[in-house]
């Protein structure tokens, strides 16, 4: 792995080391933040209502992911590459198209679900206290999602500090802002959806303004773009991109069938502190995937290869020392969210395990969707989503917390792997530090 490092850094990887240390700084920061935001919260609201938070949170989430139909990835690889070759006014045709599209798809969700949640709370998750907070939560849906496109075009103008903190500091640096002053208002579920809910719509303004203030003097009016031209790449992804969900969050949701809201409480907050693993991994990606993007396209392989392959050695280093801390003091970690959380610390222990598979992988999901490789992605995320709820209907019946934390460890785990299986059938090498590089003849 430190051989990988050693050997010398070129001039992509000197930009990827560069702006990863602005997006390091300021992902610890949003690590720091988010984590302090959710143990107020736990403690404000007690197991729960912190779980009936989590699984609002839960439902929100995938709508949004939906609402984005994939446009993310798509809109950074398309502006990155215009970007690159100068080509502003598609830029910004790209950007308009893209934001269009899921403001409109992530407004007729959130009118679907409001609509629903009677049917959802009641007969669903049979949990009438989570009506209220999920009314609210509903409302976010089309912010949510537009927040994310909006950091994914700023980032591939290479705003990597801009970028990184729309997407992982500044939510929940203004949420944690004011549940401190409201603290001690707050006695439901409800105040703390309402909080995300405007700290994301400031950051979606914030990023707004960012994103124009840099189009000023790049070039005439925006060039059109047609819906479908977009849609054609970003579709597979979204498919992707719900699949990897159902991998992630299909717990939460098993939970809320079949076990209790402060079991959803305690997996939840365990698996907020799981992904401070992979952080690192978010930090190195936000500034490796445009680089993966313009190398691919300019047909620069071996480039591309070394550039992957130190990205990858230093996502391993960096976030091997986050894991022991979660894995050998993971009941003291889980007791700073209040009473009764510290004994999840075995959940805290399973799930950091499967997000350090996540960063040992490297950036191989980023480096799939910057080449191409949309239904490949989508095969594997299939496969992985289909295990990771068998797996949860077979284990969280008997097992709860245990059970779901370890059926989304394996899914985490097994979809990464298989994305590095990919890598090395259609790109040739293998994506992994440890590895020879190239694919023997």
């Amino acid at each position: 792995m430190l051989r990988s490092l050693r050997g010398g850094p070129d001039a992509h990887f000197q930009e990827v080391l560069r702006g990863t240390f602005w997006a390091f700084a300021l992902r610890v920061v949003g690590a720091v933040v988010g984590f302090g935001f959710n143990v107020l919260l736990a403690r404000a609201l007690g197991a729960d209502g912190a779980g009936i938070y989590f699984l609002a949170l839960t439902v929100t989430t995938i709508a949004a992911v939906v609402a984005r139909l994939g446009l993310d990835n798509t809109m950074l690889r398309r502006v990155a590459a215009a970007v690159d070759r100068g080509a502003w006014d598609e830029a910004a045709g790209v950007y308009r198209t893209a934001m269009g599209l899921s403001l409109m798809v992530g407004a007729g969700l959130a009118a679907v679900l409001f609509l629903l949640v009677p049917l959802l709370t009641e007969h669903v998750f049979r949990l009438p206290d989570l009506a209220p907070t999920l009314r609210v939560m509903v409302l976010a849906v089309p912010i949510f999602a537009l927040l994310t496109l909006q950091a994914e075009a700023v980032k591939a103008r290479k705003q990597v500090a801009a970028a990184t903190f729309l997407q992982g500091v500044g939510v929940p640096l203004v949420g944690l802002a004011a549940l401190g002053l409201l603290f001690a208002r707050i006695d439901s579920p409800t105040w703390v959806a309402a909080v995300y809910l405007g700290s994301t719509a400031l950051n979606l303004v914030l990023g707004v303004v960012i994103w124009r203030r840099g189009l000023r003097g790049t070039g005439g009016p925006p060039v059109r773009v047609a819906p479908r031209t977009l849609l054609a790449s970003s579709l597979p992804l979204m498919n992707v991109a719900v699949l990897a969900l159902v991998t992630s969050w299909a717990s939460t949701l098993a939970l809320g069938l079949w076990a209790t809201a402060a079991d959803i409480g305690h997996f939840g907050a365990a698996q907020r502190c799981a992904v401070l693993t992979s952080f690192i991994l978010v930090a190195v990606s936000s500034i490796a995937a445009p680089k993966f993007a313009a190398l691919h396209e300019q047909g620069r392989t071996a480039e591309l290869r070394h550039l992957v392959r130190q990205s990858a050695a230093l996502t391993l280093a960096l976030s091997s020392p986050v894991l022991l801390v979660l894995v050998l003091a993971p009941r003291t970690v889980m007791g700073l969210f209040g009473e009764g959380f510290a004994s999840a610390g075995p959940l805290l222990m399973i799930l950091a395990v499967g997000q350090y598979v996540n960063a040992f992988t490297g950036t191989v999901g980023h480096l799939l969707m910057m080449t191409g490789f949309e239904k490949q992605m989508r095969n594997v995320t299939l496969g992985v989503a289909t295990l990771t709820i068998v797996l949860n209907v077979v284990l969280v019946g008997p097992w709860g917390g245990v059970g779901a934390a370890v059926a989304t460890a394996v899914g985490v785990a097994a979809q990464n792997l298989a994305f590095v299986f990919v890598v090395r059938r259609h790109l040739g090498f293998w994506a992994l530090p440890l590895l020879p590089g190239r694919r023997r003849a």
